[in-house]
C-alpha cells in the first residue's frame, strides 16, 4: 500500500498533522511573504522513519534529565 508523507507547502493547514515550523511557513506563504519552495513530511512519516531505524531509545535519552542540561 503506498503511503503519501511529502506535500507541498500550500497544502500544509493542520500543524498537529505537520509540526509547528511548517504551519508557521505555510501561514507566511499564504499572507504573500516569500518563503523558498519547499516540501514537508506529515507526523506518520516521522514516526515510520523513526520506528524503521530504531531511535526511540536516542530520542529519550537526548531529552532525559541527564543530558538535557548538554542542549
Amino acid at each position: 500500500m503506498p503511503y503519501d508523507y511529502c506535500y507541498p507547502l500550500s497544502e500544509v493547514e493542520d500543524a498537529a498533522e505537520f509540526g509547528g515550523k511548517a504551519d508557521n511557513l505555510a501561514r507566511v506563504a499564504r499572507l504573500g511573504y516569500p518563503v523558498p519552495g519547499t516540501m514537508v513530511v506529515n507526523r506518520d512519516a516521522l514516526r515510520r522513519f523513526i520506528s524503521a531505524n530504531e531511535l526511540q531509545g536516542s530520542i529519550e535519552k537526548c531529552f532525559s534529565s541527564d543530558h538535557s542540561s548538554q542542549m
